[in-house]
């Protein structure tokens, strides 16, 4: 079996719609299509890939304002957390992704933004006497998937948390509508339960090749079969 990339690509952009609609989301910017040398990369606009997305970084106030800054992300939320998706095909078989919710270290409210956008509002706080009473120490919860790197301390799914060393076992990769239901079930479950469009964002199974079969480990680790209907 195979996966539809260009079908994947419009099913993103119409989850963007829906989340808009119903005022989940501040901002959201469509994926971008990559297409060369049979390889696709569905991704955020202005996506540079490197180290500074890993350690030290993960985690840093300073990385946040820079990715809002550059506009380098898929959604910001209603609250000013935001969320990026990256996904790549070969031969249209899945061999990564990136799935990242980082909440803001600052909530803001939808009062907030009569006073400017989201990068303003972040600045006014931080720069603010009482900056560490608003502050909110919540982690990025980051799904990664990746074929090719592939080893025993870094299994080919796996969730970031805490530390970009952190590397949780997961057992399988994750489609777009899933995890974004997983962001609002677990992390805005009010918000989740005042909408009834969730059975509407059809989970995607997304095919990989052998190098990404995994067993479970005899440790803990995240399982996203339990989900299968959600």
């Amino acid at each position: 079996m195979r996966n539809n990339p260009k079908r994947f690509f419009q099913s993103i952009q119409n989850t963007l719609d829906i989340l808009t609609e119903n005022g989940l989301t501040i901002f959201h910017n469509y994926p971008v299509y990559q297409e060369r040398s049979g390889e696709i990369n569905i991704t955020w606009p202005n996506h540079v890939p490197g180290r500074h997305n890993c350690e030290p970084s993960f985690g840093k106030i300073a990385q946040y304002r820079g990715i809002v800054e550059t506009g380098a992300y898929t959604c910001l939320l209603f609250d000013g957390a935001m969320v990026r998706a990256a996904y790549s095909f070969e031969d249209d078989l899945l061999v990564s992704h990136s799935l990242l919710w980082w909440p803001s270290p600052f909530l803001i409210e939808a009062s907030d933004l009569e006073l400017g956008g989201v990068l303003d509002i972040f600045d006014l706080y931080a720069d603010s006497n009482g900056w560490h009473e608003q502050i909110q120490m919540r982690s990025p919860v980051r799904f990664d998937f990746d074929v090719k790197n592939a080893a025993d301390e870094h299994p080919a799914s796996h969730l970031h948390m805490q530390s970009g060393k952190c590397r949780l076992f997961v057992d399988s990769p994750v489609c777009f509508n899933r995890f974004i239901k997983f962001v609002f079930r677990n992390f805005y479950p009010d918000t989740y339960n005042k909408h009834f469009f969730w059975g509407d964002l059809e989970n995607c199974r997304l095919y990989f090749s052998n190098a990404g079969d995994q067993s479970p480990p005899k440790y803990e680790y995240f399982a996203w079969g339990a989900l299968a209907n959600a």
